[in-house]
């Protein structure tokens, strides 16, 4: 729990702050982030007929450029277009070259001389369907979806995939770690070789290679094997790090990141604050080892028990540099979201810095009705209501129907036959209440029953009795549904559709329609278990695309990285969704933020004045507003200010501590830009 809430201000505010540790203090201007380009290369756009070597006799110029600095001429038509080549200067020089030539009056355009790569989706054959990363509206399995309703993954790949130096833990039913969508990109222990009996590393853990198993019995017995027996750990992983343009199943949203695999569920389903410390500790010695950069930690589960050694055992790993993202939880008995403001959920609720709790949307951008919530206590949403990923091989279920060459997208019933294709005339059979539903023309044939009054398991009970070799059940209701038949036999193949399909295909009775129900190593889930690891795999991404941070600053990030959603405002802290494409534009702002003695006869003060500009190079959007945030030791925004505004003084700071601010612009869509960030320097 960030404790982030959204907080409207006066640009007077009066705030106390503290908990900070002394450190020398400097101006910070945030300088990464800019889009992908060959360093030290600038191409420019002369007035025509202009020698480019006429700028060295700009004195602005001259003092910029080094030795061995060159120009090539890039058009052979009249276009007086020339790259300057400088090598590898930095980019305080890149910047200040480029500025110096934008003034030149014989210079008509100059840029960086960007990279940029082919913007596609990746290969995976089910990429279609991850609605979660690329919403059509179309292709979300259970409701009508909202066209750009995701977390903007193309966005930020266009710039970064993922590295396979990073690497996140996934504290869970641990993972099926021979996959062919995640074995390529499971963590293996350096310093372990696997299965000689020893422990090589000397780390306590004997064959730690992919990871271990805190919990391999009912009395939470060790074994180092974290083989996923269950699916849910194995789920999780391929949302933040299947492999990606590989022409195989699903992609993950880092593409390349390892996977530490941590199996802390035990055979009776629960999780215990004993394995889950004693994995902790092992999740912290593997980072101060060197053996796995680790820069999240995904918890996908949950409960309502407080325990102080948790919570100090959670701070710890915070304190090694990990990120932790924590599932909100899908509410009680009732299957409704509850109020953690009110009924804390833990860990997620633990007032640990490091900590984001993530809620669930769904694909028309709402909170998910399971999903818990808390305008205090829950940071951040993302998608976690029918998301696609890698299950334990074989035990998944990939469903659809197939009729007028149109494919219809279904979801196969829980227990229900498995077909990789049955073709059959369909003859629509109403409620399916009674055998009377079920003509003769059943048998042989498909039937399509209408949802409700009675249970699946009755309905297709009956149409098995009257020969049908599959069945189609569509809703009575918006969108599809994900049922069950409640007990495990030899069910004929079953698939849902939505209401909205159903009443399509009826219209199609009696002609040939194709059921597929077959076994597969991909399936759909929902919950806020889903919702967490889509900001685990955001946490590796910004990894990469800003390199070593500290929590606080990825947080501040991961927070500001969100598209406002008015129905979250009063609900999620941060009032939005989770978008990567606020990552991937460059910063625009110069941030600059300064400590000084204010004395009066009443009394002394100490005041922060941060101060920003954007930088006049960067392209203009439109500005709304800027939000100003503190860093640490938490993350909060202080102030909320209109587009004219561009300094904001903070009154009765504290002497001593390191104090980091950082200022974002937002859109007009009231999306945030990338931050800038400052520490604060002493006057």
């Amino acid at each position: 729990m960030i404790g982030a809430k959204r907080v409207f201000r006066r640009i007077l505010l009066v705030l106390l702050l503290g908990f900070f540790t002394a450190a020398p203090s400097r101006t910070f201007t945030f300088q990464t982030g800019v889009p992908d380009h060959a360093p030290g290369e600038i191409l420019v756009r002369f007035q025509a007929g202009v020698d480019p070597g006429i700028v060295t006799h700009d004195p602005d110029i001259r003092v910029l450029l080094c030795d061995g600095t060159t120009w090539q001429r890039v058009s052979r038509l009249q276009t007086n277009i020339q790259l300057l080549c400088m090598g590898n200067v930095g980019l305080h020089r890149e910047q200040a070259v480029l500025a110096a030539l934008r003034r030149y009056p014989r210079v008509t355009a100059a840029s960086l001389n960007y990279r940029r790569r082919p913007a596609r989706e990746p290969r995976d054959p089910l990429y279609n369907r991850q609605w979660n990363l690329s919403n059509r509206g179309d292709n979300a399995p259970l409701i009508p979806g909202i066209a750009g309703a995701d977390i903007g993954a193309e966005t930020v790949w266009k710039i970064v995939t993922g590295d396979s130096a990073l690497t996140v833990a996934v504290m869970d039913t641990g993972i099926d770690y021979e996959h062919p969508d995640l074995t390529a990109n499971m963590w293996r222990n350096p310093l372990e070789i696997p299965g000689n009996g020893i422990d090589d590393d000397g780390n306590g853990y004997v064959d730690d290679w992919l990871g271990y198993d805190f919990a391999a019995d009912a009395d939470g017995a060790n074994d180092a094997d974290p083989m996923d027996k269950d699916g849910h750990g194995t789920h999780v992983a391929g949302i933040i790090a299947a492999r990606g343009d590989n022409a195989r199943g699903i992609a993950g949203i880092s593409w390349h990141t390892r996977l530490l695999a941590v199996k802390t569920v035990r055979p009776d389903g629960y999780t215990y604050s004993s394995d889950i410390v004693e994995a902790l500790e092992y999740i912290c010695q593997l980072k101060r080892s060197g053996a796995a950069n680790i820069v999240a930690l995904n918890c996908s589960f949950g409960g309502s028990g407080y325990s102080e050694v948790e919570e100090q055992a959670y701070r710890q790993v915070a304190r090694e540099g990990i990120v932790i993202l924590a599932a909100a939880g899908n509410g009680g008995d009732d299957d409704v979201g509850d109020d953690n403001d009110e009924h804390p959920f833990y860990p997620a609720s633990y007032d640990v810095a490091g900590i984001l709790s993530v809620a669930a949307t769904t694909a028309d951008d709402k909170l998910a009705d399971f999903s818990n919530y808390g305008d205090r206590s829950v940071d951040l949403a993302a998608p976690g209501h029918g998301v696609l990923s890698t299950v334990p091989r074989e035990c998944g279920r990939l469903a659809q129907v197939e009729a007028d060459y149109e494919a219809i997208p279904a979801l196969g019933l829980e227990y229900a036959g498995p077909t990789p294709g049955i073709t059959a005339m369909l003859v629509p059979c109403g409620l399916g209440l009674t055998a009377i539903d079920f003509s003769s023309e059943v048998n042989g044939a498909i039937a399509l029953i209408e949802r409700g009054e009675t249970t699946f398991q009755e309905k297709v009970r009956l149409a098995a009795l009257a020969g049908a070799r599959a069945a189609i059940i569509f809703n009575n209701l918006e969108g599809n549904f994900s049922g069950t038949l409640q007990v495990a036999k030899e069910w004929i193949p079953v698939v849902s559709v939505s209401r909205e399909n159903g009443r399509k295909l009826r219209t199609q009775a009696f002609t040939p329609v194709t059921v597929i129900n077959r076994v597969a190593d991909y399936d759909y889930m929902s919950g806020t278990s889903m919702a967490a690891p889509h900001a685990a795999g955001a946490v590796a991404l910004l990894a990469c695309l800003y390199g070593p941070e500290s929590v606080s600053r990825r947080v501040a990030r991961l927070m500001m990285a969100y598209t406002p959603l008015a129905h979250l405002s009063d609900r999620i802290a941060c009032g939005g969704r989770l978008n990567l494409g606020c990552l991937a534009s460059p910063p625009a702002l110069d941030v600059t933020a300064k400590r000084r003695r204010n004395e009066s006869l009443l009394q002394t003060e100490y005041v922060v004045h941060i101060t920003w500009r954007r930088d006049p190079a960067s392209p203009n959007r439109g500005v709304s507003g800027y939000h100003v945030f503190q860093t640490h030791p938490r993350f909060q925004i202080v102030s909320t200010l209109g587009s004219e505004a561009s300094e904001l003084q903070i009154r009765r700071v504290s002497r001593e501590n390191e104090l980091e601010f950082g200022v974002t612009a937002l859109d007009l869509q009231g999306h945030c830009g990338a931050a800038a960030f400052a520490v604060v320097q002493d006057e």
